[in-house]
C-alpha cells in the first residue's frame, strides 16, 4: 500500500516521528509530542548542522527557531528532552561523545534527509513478523533456554 502526502519538511519529520511512535514495541519508548517537536526544530537546521546536531551552538539556534515559533523553551529544558531521547534509545553518544541519533534511527533520519535535498520522495518500510505464543521454531530458542544447549548431535 503506498499513501503519498505533499508536506514541507517540519510536517514530515513530525509524522515520521509519529511513525517510529506507532511502531515502538515499548510504551517507555515513546516520544512524547515536545521532544518530537525539540527534534524537528534540530532537524529543520541549515545542512551545516547535520553531523553536530547537538552541539551548544545548534542547540541555541534549534531554541531561537522554536521560540521564534511561540515556544519558549529554556535551555535546561531543551536538554532535558535530550537526554530523555538518551533514555529512551533515540539519541546516542558515539566513540568519541558526540550525541546524535541511535542505530535505526540515523539511518531512518538521512534517507530522509537525502531524498528531500534530491528533491525525490522517501520510502519507509515497515516489516512486520507474528509472534504467535505458545509456537516454536528452528529460529526460536525454547522458553528457558540460551540457544546453546547440547543438540545430542556429533560433528
Amino acid at each position: 500500500m503506498t499513501i503519498t502526502h505533499k508536506l514541507d519538511k517540519r510536517n514530515i519529520y513530525q509524522k515520521l516521528f509519529r511513525v517510529i511512535n506507532a511502531m515502538q514495541s515499548s510504551p517507555t519508548k515513546i516520544i512524547s509530542q515536545s521532544e518530537i517537536d525539540m527534534l524537528v526544530e534540530v532537524l529543520v537546521l541549515p545542512y551545516k548542522f547535520r553531523f553536530q546536531r547537538f552541539s551548544i551552538l545548534a542547540k541555541r539556534k534549534a531554541r531561537a527557531s522554536a521560540q521564534a515559533r511561540g515556544w519558549n523553551i529554556t535551555p535546561e529544558n531543551f536538554n532535558n528532552k535530550v537526554y530523555s531521547l538518551v533514555d529512551k534509545g533515540i539519541l546516542d553518544r558515539d566513540e568519541d561523545g558526540l550525541l546524535g541519533f541511535g542505530s535505526p534511527y540515523n539511518k531512518i533520519i538521512d534517507d530522509v534527509e537525502e531524498a528531500l535535498e534530491a528533491g525525490k520522495p522517501w520510502m519507509l518500510n515497515f516489516k512486520f513478523i507474528e509472534n504467535v505464543v505458545g509456537e516454536t521454531d528452528k529460529d526460536t530458542v525454547p522458553s528457558g533456554g540460551t540457544g546453546n544447549e547440547p543438540t545430542g548431535e556429533s560433528s
